[in-house]
């Protein structure tokens, strides 16, 4: 089945034309395809990075008054004023799934097949203002979860094309990144983004905050520095309780980031990253007080530019537990991959990983291997497709638990 999906996306990507679009409220506004801002939808270029870190507009218009256009597209700015409907998008997106687990430790082996409607997301009020500010807004509703809000900030930017200071406040994600640093060609992040360590409530993606950030991206040099302040975590979650505070009895901890970005060419890039911060253990030990931090290291680089680009990333850190109920514990993960950009519409990946959320101690280590291929079909509508094998250590002598999981997505973004 994952081979006929593939070789429909490959025939597709290779006898289809199309004009491919970014998010389309910017689209729309500047009158400019997908390639202007990313390699592959949604991994961004250079110009893409800089246009988000400016407040959603080009490094050419930082400090002028918005007038619906840019510098790069005269006819644009000359003959089109603010537009309401280019500050809004929506995105629906459908998947299938088939699951299948093998662990000689336990009696089942479960497998499930489904197509289910995976999320509706809507961006209203996202756009630049002024001279200075942007704004977004990322409202999410899913059958398997509540209404999220995972981003709403306001952003500043000030100085001119050749560099900007920067700063937002409110509802964001957990980093802006660009080549191995951003998101993924795949359906799936690697597995120390995506996982938590053991007797620990934070991970690195997936965790957005209620957070004040501000930095310096120097354009000459493609240099980016941030630090950011926040509200960290409750239990398990963001501090997501009434208005992203705290749930009452959490220890008022406050957690600190830094993120240094340095661009090297189009699309290449060496990303840092670190996390400071404080929260509640998980349900085991919920009184327990984790102090952790984590580090990770990203690089990319274009070996054949605009088509091979080979990535990495390694992952450290560790949890420190305010009492002895639960063990303190270090972690540490790493991913090599290489993705092919056949075309600005068309690309295919492979990955290989490992992740250890226990350094010390044994049989619990995953190791995982993925396949996946990324088509924007037309307009607004991509087609993605990931095959993935997940092998988990067992204690007691047994093999490992092999976790196949082949996950296919249409998503529409208007």
């Amino acid at each position: 089945m994952f081979i006929r999906f593939l070789s429909l996306i490959i025939v597709g990507a290779l006898l289809c034309a199309g004009s491919s679009w970014a998010m389309p409220n910017f689209a729309r506004k500047y009158g400019v395809s997908c390639s202007a801002c990313h390699t592959i939808v949604p991994k961004l270029n250079r110009d893409g990075y800089e246009f988000r870190a400016a407040g959603f507009r080009y490094p050419t218009d930082v400090g002028i008054e918005e007038q619906g256009g840019n510098k790069k597209n005269p006819e644009a700015t000359a003959s089109k004023k603010f537009n309401l409907g280019d500050t809004f998008a929506a995105r629906i997106q459908q998947r299938y799934i088939y699951s299948h687990t093998t662990d000689p430790a336990a009696a089942a082996t479960p497998m499930s097949h489904d197509f289910n409607f995976h999320e509706f997301t809507f961006y209203p009020l996202t756009f630049s203002w002024g001279k200075y500010f942007g704004s977004l807004t990322e409202f999410s509703l899913a059958p398997d979860k509540a209404f999220e809000i995972e981003n709403a900030y306001v952003r500043l930017a000030i100085g001119s094309e050749s560099g900007w200071f920067m700063a937002k406040a409110g509802i964001m994600h957990a980093w802006e990144g660009l080549g191995a640093s951003d998101r993924p060609v795949g359906l799936n992040r690697p597995l120390f983004q995506s996982e938590k360590a053991t007797n620990a409530s934070f991970k690195l993606w997936s965790m957005d905050e209620q957070a004040v950030e501000a930095g310096y991206h120097l354009a000459t040099t493609g240099t980016t520095l941030l630090t950011r302040f926040s509200n960290g975590i409750s239990t398990t979650d963001p501090a997501q309780g009434g208005g992203f505070k705290k749930a009452a009895g959490t220890p008022d901890k406050k957690s600190y980031q830094f993120f240094a970005n340095q661009i090297l060419g189009d699309a290449s890039a060496l990303s840092l990253y670190y996390y400071h911060g404080a929260g509640m253990a998980p349900a085991a030990a919920p009184t327990d007080l984790d102090t952790f931090w984590r580090m990770a290291v990203y690089a990319n680089y274009f070996v054949l530019p605009n088509h091979l680009n080979l990535l990495a990333g390694y992952s450290v850190g560790a949890d420190d537990h305010e009492t002895a109920a639960v063990a303190s514990s270090k972690n540490k993960g790493w991913f090599t991959e290489a993705d092919y950009h056949f075309s600005d519409d068309f690309a295919m990946g492979v990955r290989y990983e490992t992740w250890d959320p226990n350094t010390q101690t044994d049989n619990n280590a995953k190791t995982a291997g993925a396949l996946f291929a990324n088509y924007y079909v037309t307009n607004g509508l991509q087609i993605l497709g990931e095959y993935r094998r997940v092998s988990t250590e067992n204690a007691g002598g047994f093999a490992n638990k092999i976790d196949d999981k082949f996950e296919a997505k249409a998503i529409f973004i208007w």
